[in-house]
């Protein structure tokens, strides 16, 4: 395994980071914000991808090919995956905690994303699962006959 696997694993991680909270921005998607204001989430998100960046690259020299220890395509798409898989984990953990005390009404099971623009993820996620739990068999009959 090259040595910096787990660099690049960083560098996924925290772009994708900053990249989540910029795109929350234009979503308008506050429950989700750790900032809640909208041009300081803006510009500390694209410092950060330009700092990550500079940082990998600057470093140390990166440009090496797989075959004398360098990131074959394979092990650069896992750990691609598994560093933007985390970045939204981190998200939805992070900005229900930060914004804890958002409430601003119970969102409706139908809503989807939109729900984040009023509340947080874990209590988005915690009003649809206690709605399937009650209403889980009205709502799957339309797609059973009988």
């Amino acid at each position: 395994m090259p040595p910096f696997t787990v660099d690049y694993l960083i560098l996924v991680f925290f772009s994708a980071l900053a990249a989540i909270q910029i795109a929350a921005t234009y979503g308008k998607l506050t429950g989700i914000l750790f900032i809640k204001h909208a041009l300081a989430t803006r510009v500390l998100g694209f410092a950060l991808i330009v700092g990550m960046f500079a940082w990998f690259f600057i470093s140390e020299p990166r440009n090496i090919n797989d075959y004398e220890g360098g990131l074959d395509a394979n092990l650069q798409a896992i750990l691609f995956a598994c560093g933007g898989l985390a970045a939204v984990a981190a998200t939805f953990a992070l900005s229900s905690l930060v914004n804890r005390t958002m409430r601003r009404g119970d969102p409706s099971p139908d809503e989807g994303f939109d729900a984040l623009t009023k509340t947080t993820f874990y209590a988005a996620l915690r009003h649809n699962l206690g709605h399937w739990r009650i209403h889980w068999r009205t709502r799957m009959k339309q797609y059973f006959s009988g």
